[in-house]
């Protein structure tokens, strides 16, 4: 990133963005999970997309794979 760590709260809160905070049942969600990613870390992602029903953005075709709206082609 071209900006100092520092700033990065600034920017969140200027562009809108939130920080989805990790919850019991986004942990719970990515065990139950079929196991085609297996970055463990990229399957918690899914898990919040499905539990929070909220889009992806990411290239990663193995994200793709499950049943979330991913956007980036």
């Amino acid at each position: 990133m071209k900006v100092p760590f520092d700033d990065i709260s600034r920017l969140l809160i200027n562009n809108n963005i939130e920080i989805l905070q990790i919850n019991f049942e986004h942990l719970q969600r990515s065990l139950s999970l079929e196991l085609i990613h297996r970055d463990p870390f990229d399957r918690l992602i899914v898990s919040q997309a499905i539990e929070q029903n909220i889009t992806i953005i990411s290239k990663d075709i193995n994200i793709k794979s499950y049943p979330v709206q991913c956007l980036w082609d």
